[in-house]
């Protein structure tokens, strides 16, 4: 049986935290009431909302959001953080 990391074994010096590139995640799988299961797609900016449906069980509102199909990220997702 496999074990989980103990640490994580990604470091980062506060100099390269400082000066780093991220992204929010761009999909969701997620469980409607009836038992159905859906991935979907979360362009950039819409964790929060998408989040927030499913934290409220609004199943509607997710199922506006694209179906997933591999979306890959584009240099405009990414979030540049500099001090």
């Amino acid at each position: 049986m496999a074990r989980a990391a103990e640490k994580s074994s990604i470091v980062m010096t506060p100099e390269e935290a400082k000066n780093c590139k991220t992204v929010q995640c761009n999909c969701m799988n997620y469980t409607d009431a009836e038992g159905k299961q859906h991935s979907i797609y979360m362009p950039a900016g819409t964790l929060e909302i998408a989040s927030k449906y499913f934290v409220e069980n609004n199943f509607e509102e997710l199922a506006k959001f694209p179906a997933w199909a591999g979306q890959q990220y584009t240099e405009k997702d990414y979030i540049e953080t500099k001090e």
